[in-house]
């Protein structure tokens, strides 16, 4: 039942006039009616600058109502009202009349999208809670298929010129979460036929122009590919009816896969962040390529995951997005190259992680033996910065007789560092990376069975032969070996440690077992005695990369 259905849109834009006293007045009804964009324009020109020079709409203020100057308090039970009449207008199963329609946009319009926008330090930490509650409280309680698309509409066009104006870059960050948010379809849980959510396709265009945009800033940026990262995930799922267009999957494609090779970040943005971003454009092309991959989305991907000079975490989400798309049998890849390329990005994963423990060790003892020279004997102790006074005081804890430490060498000299802070973290790191190689091994396999699944991806799927499938299987157990080490020892570093380097150098030897030997190189003619028969030529040597980071003899797998 519509709330107004005898009333004339004249006579609604008097009741909210009243309703809302100061809160929302007749200036806010004119911006009602003109189109989204629009009216997403004419409210941004109502816009003041904060101290900073950020742009903030400011929020309505208590005013005079029927002749009286309005409390604070009155004026907060106004403005619930207001809300309350909104919110039961969502709730209606009809489509909403202009007169309502007018009254839900008034009420957006004249706060809930100017709270997005304040700049003081409290409004700015619950940015957060407040995109949470806009879906909550509004957006998801819509009934009716109309009465959302016009929300999701109104909404998509405020944030994005929140975005694309001077405003707070916290406040613009959010705002382009918000758009990324936003579904032309909600989950539906209940009733005969459940629907999953479906992403609103059209707002991918602007998503994309701030990702290709080169004056784009990174915080719009990064949460542009947070938003797309989102619609890749739930493109399986769309209907066939709201599929995402030809030309903007190809152009996202091509936007992704540019972001992706990179390397070398632009203006003033850093190496790390670069490589933020060129993960985030990976994972993407993992999902693009979940329905079909095709060689445009899979050979930028497999060149990062065998180029040696790529950081480690950047092949390993190469990996796992190679895993992760649905990659037809028979595709032109070199499966056995891959199956050893994979098997040793798992044997560095481990040398990688215990080589940056060792070297933040090796750091922290030249600092002790700085530190333990400066706090020696009184004088001239070897390692005292020049200028010392002879006898000054050292400090405490470090060593001699004097301070905490006393003779035994020190506060430092009397406890032991056991490092166990450090064994979760490196659990944890080191089984993501692994879960990378898994997947684009063809984890995991059939729990109920223990025997390998029909709907496998990565290598297993790939392999044309049953060679190559047995290579990637065992490979893969090998790797599984590495993973059951680090899921059992909870509680021990350096049996950690031992174990798994046992463990990578066996992976070693079955990924060596695994694949062929390489081929011999053509013999050399003996330039000292022309007609001379040829002498033959030294084995060809594999590439340098981290295939033998582990070094030494490849271990013979356990029994």
């Amino acid at each position: 039942m519509q709330v107004f259905p005898r009333l004339s849109l004249h006579s609604v834009a008097l009741f909210v006039a009243g309703l809302a006293g100061a809160f929302c007045s007749l200036s806010f009804l004119a911006i009602a009616q003109q189109p989204d964009a629009a009216a997403g324009k004419a409210l941004i020109k109502s816009a003041e600058r904060d101290s900073n020079n950020f742009l903030v709409l400011p929020l309505p203020k208590p005013g005079i109502v029927d002749g009286k100057q309005e409390t604070p308090s009155q004026f907060e039970l106004r403005k619930q009202r207001f809300r309350n009449e909104v919110i039961k207008n969502l709730r209606n199963e009809l489509p909403l009349g202009q007169a309502e329609q007018l009254m839900v946009d008034n009420y957006f319009n004249g706060f809930e999208f100017r709270i997005f926008t304040q700049t003081n330090p409290e409004d700015l930490e619950l940015l957060p809670k407040r995109r949470f509650e806009l879906f909550k409280l509004y957006i998801l309680q819509v009934k009716n298929g109309e009465n959302h698309q016009h929300l999701i509409d109104v909404t998509l066009a405020m944030m994005q010129q929140i975005v694309m104006d001077e405003f707070h870059p916290i406040v613009r960050y959010n705002a382009m979460l918000i758009i990324g948010e936003l579904n032309e379809q909600e989950v539906l849980r209940v009733g005969a036929t459940p629907l999953p959510q479906e992403p609103y396709a059209a707002a991918l265009p602007f998503m994309l122009e701030r990702i290709e945009d080169k004056n784009t800033p990174d915080s719009i940026r990064v949460a542009a590919l947070i938003g797309l990262v989102r619609h890749l995930e739930w493109e399986p799922f769309r209907s066939p009816s709201k599929a995402i267009p030809p030309g903007t999957r190809t152009a996202m494609i091509n936007s992704l896969v540019k972001l992706a090779e990179m390397k070398d970040p632009p203006g003033k943005r850093t190496a790390e962040g670069q490589q933020w971003l060129r993960r985030r454009a990976i994972e993407c092309l993992g999902l693009a390529g979940a329905v079909t991959a095709t060689p445009q989305i899979i050979t930028p991907v497999e060149k990062i995951l065998k180029d040696h000079n790529e950081p480690l975490q950047l092949r390993c989400i190469a990996a796992k997005a190679l895993g992760t798309m649905n990659i037809p049998q028979g595709q032109n890849l070199d499966v056995p190259a891959l199956t050893r390329t994979l098997g040793n990005l798992a044997a560095a994963t481990v040398k990688t992680e215990f080589e940056r423990l060792e070297n933040i060790d090796k750091k922290a003892e030249e600092h002790h033996a700085i530190y333990a020279g400066v706090a020696g004997a009184p004088g001239a102790a070897p390692g005292m910065p020049p200028g010392m006074p002879p006898g000054m005081m050292r400090p405490p804890g470090f060593g001699g007789g004097e301070g905490m430490g006393g003779a035994a060498g020190g506060l430092a000299g009397q406890f032991e560092d056991p490092k166990e802070y450090r064994l979760d973290p490196v659990r944890k790191r080191i089984r993501y990376q692994l879960y990378c190689v898994q997947t684009a091994l063809g984890y995991p396999l059939d729990k109920a069975t223990g025997t390998p699944s029909a709907k496998r991806r990565g290598a297993q799927r790939i392999a044309a032969n049953p060679a190559d499938k047995k290579a990637a299987e065992d490979v893969l157990t090998a790797v599984n070996k590495l993973v059951e080490a680090i899921e059992k020892n909870k509680t021990d570093l350096t049996d950690l440690k031992t174990q798994l380097k046992n463990d990578a150098k066996v992976l070693e030897s079955v990924v060596a077992k695994a694949m062929p030997a390489p081929a011999a190189a053509e013999p050399a003619a003996d330039p000292a005695k022309p007609g001379a028969p040829a002498k033959p030529g030294a084995p060809a040597k594999p590439a340098a990369g981290d295939d033998d980071l582990l070094g030494g003899a490849a271990a013979t797998p356990k029994k």
